[in-house]
């Protein structure tokens, strides 16, 4: 039986980890991105998912020599694409600024996660449904422009004139189509969660099994990329000037997971749909999290009236399509 109310909350509980995850890295310091990401995709997307796994799912192994080969290759491929929408999302960010990265890549990852899934389980949607969760996809785009715009006014971000707006916008797409394939890959893995079910693991840990191989294939890409950067910057002496950075990761990625677990379990609650509308409401509440959190954080200081106004606008207007896609969990 459904749980839209416990299956939504659990979604904006994903979300806020999700937004606020990266707060740490403000207060590294003496190491370089590189430096912190390595260390965050080990934690995040090795260590700790995989260890919950072996923890709370009954025979893993097992649940992964059951399953065909196809459906394996298919979680981990999207892992893979999941991973390079990351790794290009901060590349777009330093080329386009931040109000046409998170416009442009929120709002695809949120549509294209919630849509795709949508239409891979038409037969179990009405019609009535599948309208209100269009809407409310539609609406939580608004939002999210929104808020990027009022955050682009406030770092009145600007493309840097030596470099190309074309190759940047491309950038953005490129991130916008991979991003969401971590949500698709969760859709497509679905016969993991049941095979693990099916072998006496508590639902709330039946989605582990998608999520470690997932993950693993996002992790591949992100280290390959962060070890090109150490070598490339000579960053990695930079280690031994650790202390307290080495933490930093750690907590990272415990709120990141975190977040991603709760989605997880809140998605499977709201029952077949619950991908289509827990995807867009933890990106939703990621985005406001995230700007909230720069906030008290003394990110928009000196950024008065109409910045705080139009965010105010934006985080409405998101709030709104969340209660429209809760509204839709119970046609």
């Amino acid at each position: 039986m459904m749980n839209v109310a416990l299956g939504l909350s659990l979604a904006i509980g994903g979300g806020l980890g999700q937004g606020t995850y990266g707060l740490p890295l403000k207060y590294t310091k003496g190491w370089n991105w590189e430096n912190t990401w390595s260390l965050w995709s080990l934690w995040a997307l090795i260590i700790i998912p995989w260890l919950m796994a072996f923890i709370t799912v009954k025979d893993l192994m097992g649940t992964y020599f059951q399953a065909p080969p196809g459906t394996l290759c298919m979680v981990f491929l999207f892992g893979v694409l999941w991973g390079l929408g990351g790794v290009t999302f901060g590349l777009a960010l330093d080329r386009v600024g931040l109000a046409l990265t998170y416009g442009i890549i929120i709002g695809m990852t949120s549509a294209i996660g919630s849509l795709i899934p949508l239409f891979m389980r038409a037969e179990s949607a009405t019609y009535t449904a599948t309208l209100v969760i269009i809407t409310a996809v539609l609406i939580c785009l608004i939002g999210v422009v929104i808020v990027s715009y009022s955050g682009g006014l406030k770092e009145k971000a600007q493309v840097k004139k030596n470099q190309s707006w074309k190759m940047g916008l491309a950038i953005c797409v490129f991130s916008g189509v991979m991003s969401p394939m971590l949500n698709i890959g969760f859709v497509r893995g679905e016969e993991l969660s049941e095979l693990a079910r099916d072998a006496g693991t508590s639902s709330l840990w039946s989605s582990l099994p998608i999520w470690s191989l997932a993950l693993t294939g996002g992790f591949l890409v992100n280290i390959c990329y962060c070890i090109y950067l150490l070598h490339k910057n000579r960053s990695a002496k930079l280690y031994s000037k650790g202390g307290v950075n080495w933490f930093y990761p750690f907590l990272m990625g415990l709120l990141w997971f975190g977040g991603m677990m709760l989605y997880g379990v809140g998605a499977t609650a709201m029952g077949s749909l619950g991908p289509s509308i827990g995807w867009p409401t933890m990106m939703g509440v990621m985005i406001i999290s995230a700007n909230i959190a720069g906030y008290l954080t003394g990110e928009w200081k000196g950024a008065k009236g109409k910045p705080l106004r139009i965010m105010s606008l934006g985080v409405f207007t998101i709030m709104a399509s969340i209660c429209l896609f809760g509204y839709a969990a119970t046609l």
